[in-house]
């Protein structure tokens, strides 16, 4: 019974292809091409079928030109004519949903029972094929390939042949379907995932041939290790083995250039309910208290191998801190990878961009009118080599905020830049933040004001949120600004004046010394390396008299050992720069690392100024086990210090102090 079905079976299919095979009809032909319509009836004459017959036939003689041009096969597995040797192309005219074709589809590639691998138009479908001729290129390329298997790895196959389509509608100025997708590209599975059965990956080949320099994109994937995929990988895993060999990838290995490739799908539009670019987006609020101290939260999750997985991190900060100055409240949040089963492989990506560093991106935040979300965080899995990614990694990731300061310079001249200096973080640490100034220029840290007189300046922070609707390209994001203060320029010189009891120490930049007034009424006057005394005229001073009076006066000098290191003292210029030395080691920027009488961190209070202007704080830190009071101008530049009952004063302007000969 069994043998009669089959032999039922076989005449049937081989009395229903030769009917086909005997009532084909001619609707156009071409020097390498034939047009057949399977059913004469359906087409009728054919001759309305004609123009469009010959521009399909153009248009596929230019896609065979490019692909041997690019290095693909010259000789594929289309059936051909027995008596032109042309390959066939066959319109079917059956409606959508009968005929061999997907519904929407112009063009498509099946191998017949009898094991012919054909390519059919749908009749329905024949005036649109050149207004998306990527259909053709496309099914033209599986005909270049070795004919599909069953249990074969097929997801290769596809992408190859999505690419090549696309890339030809590139060449041809047509667009290409990117966003939105033409075919989803779902990043949040496995690249190879069954679900898909390669056509979303195309969007990544072109992407890496584009980063190769590979003409049109393509033209790399005519290598054998893409196009003879059936004999060469046994999974679906094992396909990915090209993507890993450098020198079949132009050095741009998976685990380095698919990070980089997800950067770009900054996307949370929907189509149907589904994310365009993931299943699913998991959307998380990390609160903190406000921006008095240190802040950390962590998050868990896990990221399939070969894909991502897409968090979306809201931000909330709190009152606390909400009493200081907006520039007293900046913050400098990190978002980190901090444990994983394999850190080696996970990289983060954030909205647009890919961290400073493999596991961290950071942002500096304006805690005052702080962004209302951190982005779109995308967890990377791309293992190190093929093989190495069989399972999921767990990861820990942590959102940690710091308090940060850019602390000013103890004073502004005219055409001198003078640094601003990035305390509680590395200036290299973000990018998201510029100065700016409405007195000269701005550059990274350094300000160089044009003019003497009053010179604002301000920080420009950037909303970490670069993605928008409408299109994959970043937007110009959101950004807030926050006064650094407003800032004397000196015209001529910039003098820091120290007093102490009854010396007076006062600093000029101008050639860089200090002149110390002693309480006898003699001078002294310190540059680097060098010395002089006035005492009703300039006294001579052997050098060797200098080197020892320089020695003793550098022992001798009160405070001298309550500065630390840095770089007044570390280019031996201590003497020289002695009231810049204390206005630094004494500043806000430096102290606030300090201990209080408590042991904790100092903390700033409001304060009368002693010169009866306004904006005044201070703070107590412990020195040694003694309480040392200290107050601070608006600029966070020290004004007085206490040291038992002993009080130094700071004054900042302009004075006449003499000039030793020749300096």
């Amino acid at each position: 019974m069994k043998r009669h079905v089959f032999t039922f079976l076989a005449v049937f299919v081989l009395t229903s292809a030769s009917t086909l095979a005997q009532a084909p009809l001619r609707i156009a032909s071409s020097d390498n091409f034939s047009l057949l319509c399977i059913n004469a009836d359906a087409c009728g004459d054919g001759k309305d079928l004609a123009r469009p017959g010959e521009q399909v036939l153009a248009e596929m003689e230019a896609v065979t030109v490019w692909l041997t041009e690019l290095g693909f096969p010259e000789n594929g597995t289309l059936e051909t004519s027995s008596d032109t040797g042309k390959e066939i192309l066959r319109i079917d005219p059956r409606p959508a949903g009968e005929n061999e074709c997907p519904i929407g589809t112009t063009a498509c590639f099946k191998i017949d029972m009898l094991g012919n691998p054909r390519i059919f138009l749908p009749l329905e479908n024949l005036d649109d094929i050149l207004d998306r001729p990527s259909f053709l290129a496309h099914e033209y390329l599986h005909s270049l390939q070795i004919p599909r298997q069953a249990g074969a790895v097929n997801w290769l196959r596809e992408a190859v042949a999505t690419a090549v389509g696309f890339a030809w509608d590139a060449r041809r100025g047509l667009g290409v379907g990117i966003y939105p997708p033409f075919y989803n590209m779902t990043l949040d599975r496995r690249f190879f995932d069954a679900g898909d059965p390669g056509y979303g990956n195309w969007a990544y080949l072109l992407a890496l041939g584009d980063a190769m320099g590979s003409r049109d994109s393509v033209a790399y994937l005519a290598d054998a290790a893409f196009m003879r995929e059936v004999e060469l990988y046994t999974s679906a895993e094992s396909a990915m083995t090209p993507f890993y060999d450098g020198s079949k990838v132009g050095g741009q290995t998976f685990d380095r250039f698919f990070p980089r490739f997800v950067a770009r799908f900054n996307n949370m539009e929907r189509r149907d309910g589904e994310y365009f670019y993931y299943t699913d987006i998991t959307e998380q609020t990390v609160s903190f208290a406000g921006t008095d101290g240190f802040e950390t939260r962590e998050i868990e999750g896990s990221a399939l191998p070969y894909a991502v997985k897409p968090l979306r991190l809201k931000l909330e900060i709190g009152p606390a801190g909400a009493q200081r100055d907006p520039k007293d409240r900046l913050l400098m949040a990190d978002i980190e990878i901090v444990s994983g089963d394999a850190m080696e492989a996970l990289t983060i990506v954030s909205e647009h961009a890919m961290g400073e560093t493999q596991h961290r991106k950071s942002y500096m935040i304006d805690g005052s009118d702080p962004t209302d979300e951190l982005g779109l965080m995308r967890v990377v899995h791309a293992p190190t080599q093929v093989g190495n990614g069989a399972e999921a990694s767990a990861f820990r990731l942590r959102v940690r905020t710091t308090p940060v300061e850019l602390a000013p310079p103890v004073c502004f001249q005219a055409g001198s830049p003078a640094d601003f200096e990035p305390v509680g973080f590395d200036a290299g640490h973000t990018d998201n933040w510029r100065l700016v100034t409405d007195n000269g220029t701005a550059e990274g840290l350094t300000i160089t004001p044009a003019r003497a007189g009053r010179m604002e300046v301000h920080v420009e922070i950037d909303s970490p949120v670069t993605r928008q609707e409408g299109t994959l390209d970043p937007r110009r994001p959101e950004s807030t600004r926050v006064s650094l203060g407003s800032f004397q320029v000196a015209g001529d010189d910039c003098m820091i004046r120290l007093t102490m009891g009854k010396a007076v120490l006062t600093y000029s930049t101008v050639g860089s010394y200090t002149e110390f007034l002693t309480p006898t009424g003699e001078a002294m006057y310190f540059a680097p390396a060098d010395m002089a005394i006035y005492d009703g005229g300039w006294k001579p001073l052997p050098p060797m008299a200098k080197q020892m009076v320089l020695g003793r006066m550098m022992a001798q000098m009160p405070l001298a050992s309550s500065t630390a290191p840095g770089e007044d003292e570390a280019r031996g210029l201590f003497l020289s720069r002695m009231p810049h030395a204390f206005s630094r080691r004494f500043g806000w920027a430096n102290l606030r690392r300090a201990r209080g009488l408590d042991g904790g961190r100092t903390e700033r209070t409001p304060a009368a100024c002693p010169d009866g202007a306004s904006g005044c704080t201070t703070t107590t830190f412990s020195m040694d086990g003694n309480a040392v009071p200290v107050v601070f101008d608006a600029q966070n530049r020290p004004v007085a210090a206490t040291f038992a009952s002993e009080t130094i004063r700071f004054d900042y302007g302009n004075w006449n102090i003499r000039r030793p000969p020749g300096w």
